[in-house]
C-alpha cells in the first residue's frame, strides 16, 4: 500500500490555515448577518461567488437537456460536434492515425485540438481520476450542466488547464422520482443502444438526498456492415498469416507459396472473409497482403452501470455538510484481429526447421514478418475466435468519494473545504500467444503431449493447393495449446485531493467592494500498470518481454505524484462599469522537483447597458507526468501494428517500440490572450464574438514510429538530393545505396536498424520539449428569440469557430497545419478551418422541437496532390483526392409533454429524434477506416426514442 502519511499533516495544516485566515475577518460582520443562508452559485472560471464579473472569460454552458436530447450514439460524438473541440474519439479505429489509435469507447474533452491532457476536466469543481472517460463520471440523468471555460484556467485550477477547463456539475437537489428510457438504432438496425435511468430525491428537516442509477448497453457495428468503406479501407497487414520468411542458409526471401491461391468467390474487399489467402504484390521485394479492417469494429459493444448519490446536511445556520459517492462499472469489448504480430525480438527464435513436414523448400526458415492466424476459415483456429475476430473484454471500475462542506464565516465571507478519494481500475480478459509454445510447436514438440507440429503457413488451410491432411494440417488441440487466457487488473489509478478556499469582500472602493478568494490544494496520486500475465512471465510472443532473457521481463510500473499549491484571486472595481480580475497560483510538484507560478489578468467593461467587452491574458502550464521524467530506460515496450519504412520499404509490423523517460524534461508553458464582446442590440437578440491567441511552448512530444521514419526519410532526401516521387527503395538500386551510406553516417539514437537489411528493429520514444504551437481562432455566438401568439416561441442560434492560424514550430522549422488532414504526423489532428452549428428551437404549449445543422470545412492532404496507394493491385485502383470534403449534417428531435400517460405518472415527456436526417455519408478514402474517422462516423441516419416520467 502507498504510504500516505506525508499527506495527512498537510491536510490538517491547510484546513486550519484556511479557516484561521478566514476567521481573521472581523467577526462583527458575522453578528450582523448570522441568519443569512448559504447560497451557492457555481460559475466555472472564478472562485468569487455571486460575482457579476464571471463574464470576463468566455464560458459555454451545456445544459442537461442538450446532452440528453442530442441523440448521439456516444458522448464522444456529442463532444466532437462542439465547434471548439477537435480529435475527439467517436469511432473505434485501432490504426486511426500516427498519433495513436482511436478508442471509440470513452472520450475526454480536447479543446482546440491541443490534446486531452491540455484540457482540465473537473467534477463538481474537483479533479477527476477518469477525466478522459466523461461518460463514466456521472449518470446522464444526474447531470445538471457542463461549463466550459475557453481561455485557460491554470491561474485558478493549476496544471493541465492550458486550453481551458470543463466543469461537470451534478444535480444536488431534487424532490420526487424521475425515470428516463432511451433507445437508438441506425436505419438498417446494424447496431442499437439502450439506456434506462432513475433519479430520486427528497428533502426533510435539514437533510437533502439525491440518488441516481443508470444502466446502458450498445451493440457493435462491424466494418463488414459498412461495405462501402471496407472496400476503400487500406488497413493492410503486410505478411499476415503465412508471412514472409528468409532462409537461414542463403538469406533468400520466400513468400508463402499459398499466398493468393484460394480467393475464388471471396474477392469482394467489402465483405468479411475476403481474400482468405491474401494478395501477393511485388512492391518492396514482394509481400503477401491481408485486409485488416474486416476483423475489427467501428463501434464497440459495451455495458455500463453508474450510480451517483449526494447528501447535504444543514448542520447549523452557518455550516452545510455534503457527501458524494459515485460508482461506475463498465464492460467494453474490443473486436480485433485474432492474433497480433510476432514481435521482432522473438523472431530469431521462431525458426521453422528444414525437417518441418510443411516446410516448402527444405531449408531452415526465419520469419521476416509473421502472424499466426487470420480469422476466417483457415482450418482449425483458436477456439476463442468469435465470428472471425478476437473479442477482448475490458472492465473499468471507478469509485469516487467526496466529503466536505460550505460555511459562513462572517459578513460577506464564506468558505468551502473538500476531500476526495478516487480509484480507477482496468482489467483485461484476452488471449495471448505463448512464445515457448510457438517455438516448441515449430520443432514438432507442440501440444499437451509435446509430439505435434504447428504449421504457421497457409498450407494449413484445406483450400490451399499445398494442403495435405496429416502433413500440413493443424489439429484443434495444438492450435488451442498455443494460447493462454490473460485475466488480470492491468492498471490501477488512485487520486486523493484536498481543496479549501475562502472568499469575501476586502474593502469598499467608490465603484464597489474589492472581493478576494484565497485557497489551497493538494493532490496525491499513484498510477500502477501491469503487463499481461504471459508478458509478466516473459512469455508473450507479441511483446519483447522475456525475448532477451530474464532481464527483459516486463516489470510492474509504479508512478507517484504529490502536488501542493495555493492561489489568490482578486476582483477590483475600477469604475462602475469597469472591473479587473487578477489571479495567481503557485504550484509545487514534489516528485519531479518542479515549481511554477501562473498569473492571469482579465477586464470587463460595459460602456453601455447592452454591451460588455472582455479581455484576458494568462499563462498556463502542463507539468510532465512522473513517468516521463527520469534516467534513460526502456519501458512499456510493444510492437508496431502498421506502416512501412519509406527508406527500405520494409514493413514495421512487429518492430519493437519502447518508451523511455527523459531526465531533462521540463513543463509545457503557454500564454492565452482573449478579447471579445457580448452585445444585445435588440430585445431577444444576443451577439458574441471572441478572438483568442494561444502560444504553447516547450510542447512535450514523444515522436511515434511513423514520425521517426518519415523525418529520417525527409532528411535523407534533402541530403542526397532526391525526391519522394522518384526514390527507389529496392535493395541494390542507386537510391538505396545512397540512402544506406547516409544512414551509416547519420545514425538516429531513437531508431535502431538492422546492419544487413537496414530495416528498423527498435524504436525509442523519448518525450522531449521540442515543439511550439501557435493558434489564432475566432469564436462566434449569436442567439435570437421571437415569440408569436399563434405560432409559439422560436429561438435561432448560431455558434461557430474559425481557425485563422495553427502553426507548429519543430526542429525542422515552422509547419502550417491549419486546414489539413495531418494524417502523416501524430503532432496535430485534422484541423478544419471552419466549424459552425446553426439551430432552431421551437416551443408551443406541450410541443417542442429542435433542428441543428452542422457544417465542417474541407481539410486537405498535406501534399495536396492525388496519389495512388503504394501497393498497386492490392487496394482497388483508387486515387486519393486532394481534400477530405466538407460535410453538412442535420439533426432534429421532437418532444411532447403530457400530464400523465394513461393515468400513470405525471409530467410525462415523449421524444423522438433523427440524427443525420438526410443520411449524409462521409467521403470514402484509401486510408485506415475507409474514411476520416477523426472527423466523421459511419453510423448514417440514426433514430432515437425517449420517455421521461416523473412520479
Amino acid at each position: 500500500m502507498h504510504n500516505t502519511s506525508h499527506f495527512r499533516p498537510y491536510r490538517r495544516k491547510l484546513l486550519c490555515s484556511s479557516i484561521v485566515a478566514a476567521l481573521a475577518i472581523p467577526l462583527s460582520a458575522h453578528a450582523q448577518d448570522e441568519d443569512r443562508e448559504i447560497e451557492e452559485l457555481v460559475v466555472t472560471g472564478s472562485y468569487i461567488r455571486n460575482s457579476s464579473f464571471n463574464g470576463a472569460s468566455p464560458v459555454d454552458t451545456l445544459e442537461q437537456e442538450a446532452v440528453l436530447n442530442s441523440g448521439s450514439i456516444n458522448m464522444g460524438q456529442f463532444m466532437r460536434d462542439l465547434v471548439y473541440t477537435a480529435n475527439t474519439d467517436a469511432v473505434s479505429n485501432v490504426l486511426g492515425g500516427p498519433g495513436g489509435g482511436q478508442d471509440g469507447n470513452s472520450a475526454g474533452f480536447n479543446l482546440r485540438g491541443l490534446g486531452p491532457s491540455s484540457t482540465l476536466t473537473l467534477f463538481d469543481g474537483s479533479r477527476t481520476v477518469n477525466s478522459e472517460e466523461v461518460v463514466s463520471i456521472v449518470p446522464s440523468i444526474a447531470l445538471s450542466r457542463m461549463e466550459v471555460v475557453l481561455d485557460g484556467g491554470a491561474a485558478l485550477y493549476g496544471s493541465d488547464a492550458v486550453a481551458g477547463v470543463v466543469n461537470i456539475i451534478p444535480i444536488k437537489e431534487y424532490d420526487g422520482i424521475r425515470t428516463r428510457t432511451f433507445y437508438s438504432r441506425d436505419d438498417g438496425g446494424d447496431f442499437e443502444e439502450y439506456k434506462a435511468s432513475m433519479l430520486w430525491g427528497r428533502s426533510w428537516n435539514n437533510v437533502n438526498t439525491v440518488l441516481a442509477v443508470e444502466g446502458s448497453k450498445n451493440t457493435p457495428l462491424k466494418r463488414g456492415e459498412r461495405s462501402r468503406y471496407l472496400r476503400f479501407d487500406n488497413d493492410l497487414f503486410q505478411d499476415g498469416p503465412g508471412g514472409t520468411y528468409s532462409s537461414l542458409e542463403t538469406g533468400d526471401v520466400l513468400i508463402d507459396p499459398s499466398c493468393g491461391t484460394f480467393n475464388e468467390g471471396n474477392e469482394d474487399k467489402g465483405k468479411n472473409g475476403n481474400h482468405p489467402s491474401g494478395r501477393p504484390t511485388t512492391v518492396n521485394g514482394g509481400k503477401c497482403i491481408f485486409n485488416y479492417g474486416q476483423w475489427i469494429q467501428y463501434n464497440r459493444p459495451q455495458e455500463e452501470i453508474s450510480v451517483y448519490s449526494s447528501t447535504t446536511y444543514q448542520a447549523t445556520d452557518w455550516l452545510e455538510l455534503e457527501a458524494q459517492v459515485v460508482f461506475d462499472h463498465r464492460v467494453s469489448t474490443f473486436i480485433t484481429e485474432p492474433m497480433s504480430p510476432v514481435s521482432s525480438a522473438w523472431k530469431p527464435q521462431v525458426i521453422m526447421p528444414a525437417n518441418h513436414p510443411a516446410n516448402p523448400i527444405g531449408e531452415a526458415l526465419i520469419p521476416v514478418s509473421l502472424r499466426l492466424f487470420s480469422g476466417f476459415d483457415q482450418g482449425p483456429k483458436p477456439s476463442y475466435v468469435k465470428n472471425g475476430s478476437q473479442w477482448d473484454e475490458s472492465t473499468y471500475y471507478t469509485d469516487r468519494y467526496k466529503f466536505g462542506g460550505r460555511y459562513d464565516i462572517g459578513g460577506s465571507w464564506t468558505g468551502e473545504t473538500w476531500f476526495t478519494h478516487q480509484q480507477r481500475r482496468w482489467s483485461l480478459k484476452s488471449y495471448e500467444g505463448l512464445a515457448d509454445h510457438v517455438i516448441a510447436g515449430l520443432q514438432g514438440q507442440g501440444g499437451p503431449n509435446g509430439d505435434q507440429w504447428y504449421n504457421p503457413l497457409l498450407s494449413s488451410d484445406p483450400r490451399s493447393p499445398y494442403y495435405e491432411e496429416g502433413v500440413t494440417s493443424n489439429t484443434q488441440e495444438v492450435v488451442d495449446w498455443l494460447f493462454a487466457k490473460g485475466d488480470r487488473i492491468r492498471s490501477r489509478n488512485r487520486l486523493m485531493t484536498f481543496d479549501s478556499f475562502v472568499t469575501g469582500e476586502l474593502w469598499d472602493f467608490p465603484a464597489g467592494p474589492v472581493q478576494m478568494a484565497y485557497g489551497v490544494h493538494i493532490r496525491d496520486s499513484r498510477a500502477i500498470s501491469k503487463p499481461d500475465r504471459p508478458a509478466s512471465l516473459g512469455n508473450n510472443i507479441s511483446t519483447s518481454s522475456g525475448a532477451g532473457g530474464p532481464a527483459t521481463i516486463a516489470p510492474n510500473s509504479v508512478d507517484d505524484s504529490l502536488v501542493r499549491s495555493t492561489f489568490m484571486e482578486l476582483e477590483i472595481p475600477i469604475l462602475h462599469n469597469l472591473s479587473m480580475q487578477a489571479a495567481a497560483r503557485y504550484e509545487k510538484f514534489e516528485d519531479i522537483d518542479l515549481r511554477t507560478t501562473t498569473p492571469k489578468v482579465a477586464f470587463r467593461y460595459e460602456p453601455f447597458s447592452n454591451l460588455a467587452i472582455r479581455a484576458s491574458w494568462g499563462e498556463g502550464f502542463l507539468a510532465p507526468a512522473a513517468n516521463q521524467i527520469g534516467p534513460i530506460r526502456l519501458t512499456n515496450c510493444g510492437i508496431e501494428r502498421d506502416g512501412a519504412d519509406p527508406i527500405t520499404g520494409i514493413t514495421l509490423l512487429g518492430v519493437e517500440s519502447c518508451v523511455s523517460t527523459n531526465p531533462n524534461l521540463g513543463e509545457e508553458q503557454s500564454v492565452i490572450k482573449n478579447v471579445g464582446f457580448t452585445w444585445e442590440p435588440l430585445d431577444g437578440l444576443s451577439l458574441g464574438l471572441d478572438y483568442q491567441e494561444i502560444d504553447f511552448d516547450g510542447r512535450i512530444v514523444s515522436p511515434d514510429s511513423i514520425d521517426i521514419v518519415n523525418e529520417q526519410f525527409q532528411r535523407m532526401l534533402a541530403a542526397t538530393g532526391r525526391s519522394p516521387a522518384s526514390y527507389d527503395p529496392t535493395p541494390g538500386s542507386a537510391d538505396r545505396q545512397a540512402a544506406e551510406a547516409w544512414l551509416d553516417a547519420n545514425p538516429n539514437p531513437l531508431l535502431v536498424r538492422s546492419p544487413t537489411t537496414y530495416g528498423p528493429t527498435l524504436f525509442i520514444e523519448v518525450p522531449e520539449n521540442v515543439e511550439s504551437v501557435n493558434v489564432k481562432v475566432f469564436d462566434l455566438n449569436a442567439r435570437y428569440t421571437w415569440t408569436s401568439s399563434n405560432y409559439g416561441q422560436f429561438t435561432f442560434g448560431l455558434v461557430g469557430s474559425y481557425i485563422d492560424e495553427y502553426l507548429l514550430t519543430t526542429l525542422d522549422g515552422i509547419i502550417d497545419v491549419n486546414g489539413l488532414q495531418n494524417g502523416e504526423t501524430g503532432k496535430a489532428p485534422p484541423l478544419p478551418k471552419l466549424k459552425y452549428n446553426g439551430s432552431v428551437d421551437w416551443f408551443m404549449g406541450q410541443h417542442s422541437a429542435r433542428f441543428v445543422a452542422r457544417y465542417v470545412d474541407d481539410v486537405g492532404f498535406t501534399d495536396r496532390a492525388p496519389i495512388t496507394p503504394i501497393t498497386p493491385g492490392v487496394v482497388d485502383s483508387v486515387e486519393r483526392p486532394t481534400n477530405v470534403r466538407h460535410s453538412w449534417q442535420v439533426d432534429t428531435n421532437y418532444s411532447y409533454a403530457m400530464d400523465s400517460l394513461f393515468g400513470f405518472g405525471q409530467d410525462v415527456i415523449l421524444g423522438v429524434g433523427i440524427n443525420n436526417l438526410f443520411d449524409w455519408q462521409p467521403q470514402r478514402l484509401p486510408i485506415p477506416g475507409g474514411f476520416e474517422t477523426r472527423l466523421y462516423d459511419p453510423f448514417g441516419r440514426t433514430l432515437s426514442f425517449s420517455m421521461e416520467v416523473s412520479l
